[in-house]
């Protein structure tokens, strides 16, 4: 995507955190913005910042969970606002605790908000974005821990959702106007861990810990601001903290070597027979 002034970009989990620093940065290129969240009062506030600063914002109360009102927060958007030429799937929560106990409605609510948000909002705003045939990208939030498992079980689980479903999403509209990225972020300055415990209505075994070095994090506005660059520059993986490379070499550098021989050493695949059975190179 070469141009961001005048478009309009959607961005949910916007009041606050990394929302906002990806509001900031978009704005300061000239973008239309559209905050969505499931707090009314915090997106108000959220908007009247960015106004404050000149930018042209909106603010629109939604539950990524719930697939009805993606449609009807896009439909009004589009028809007030104008059409969505960047989607930000930045919502998510995250709780943790031993999976023996852990709370089932609790690990199903994270996984609707973290992975169902990002599909519904896609499924929702992908259709539009192709009929139009000008340049648009899509951005999910995942999280270092959708590469390596640390972080609680349904965080988890729904980050590597959201990793393989972008990269599934890349392949299937390769040679398509609308360009894709996952961004994956490590500590970010924000209140992550108290949102989380407000809307899933209970703390979580470590969470002052959590706060504690969430608050020694990145700055927001420093991922919002890489977050535009790699959209201009059409990147998908978006890595925001170097610090992990080793840490993550090693982690993957296991996976490699575990093949070996693997299960037949006398068995080859055709892989060519796969890519056309799915309609695309592997």
């Amino acid at each position: 995507m070469k141009e961001l002034n005048g478009r309009v970009v959607m961005i949910t989990g916007g009041a606050g955190g990394v929302g906002m620093g990806m509001a900031r940065a978009f704005g300061g290129r000239g973008a239309k913005l559209v905050l969505c969240d499931i707090d009314p009062s915090r997106t108000k506030d959220c908007v009247d910042e960015l106004r404050g600063r000149g930018f042209e914002a909106h603010g629109r109360a939604l539950d990524v969970a719930d697939h009805r009102a993606w449609g009807e927060t896009v439909e009004e958007v589009e028809r007030t606002v104008g059409p969505i030429g960047v989607l930000c799937n930045n919502a998510g929560l995250g709780a943790h605790g031993p999976v023996a106990e852990f709370d089932i409605d609790v690990w199903r609510r994270v996984i609707e908000i973290n992975l169902f948000g990002v599909f519904y909002g896609c499924r929702t705003v992908l259709s539009r974005m192709l009929a139009r045939r000008e340049e648009a990208h899509i951005v999910n939030t995942a999280s270092l821990s959708g590469m390596f498992p640390r972080g609680g079980s349904p965080y988890i689980t729904s980050k590597f959702g959201v990793v393989g479903f972008s990269g599934d999403l890349r392949e299937e509209l390769k040679g398509s106007n609308v360009g894709v990225s996952v961004l994956c972020p490590a500590m970010v300055r924000t209140n992550f861990v108290s949102n989380s415990a407000r809307v899933l209505g209970a703390d979580s075994p470590g969470d002052s810990a959590m706060s504690g070095v969430l608050a020694q994090g990145v700055d927001p506005d420093k991922v919002g601001d890489l977050v535009v660059r790699s959209i201009l520059q059409g990147d998908f993986y978006i890595m925001t903290h170097g610090e992990w490379e080793p840490i993550l070499r090693k982690h993957f550098d296991e996976i490699l070597q575990s093949f070996g021989e693997g299960a037949d050493p006398n068995y080859v695949g055709d892989l060519a027979a796969l890519s056309a059975a799915l309609g695309r190179e592997v």
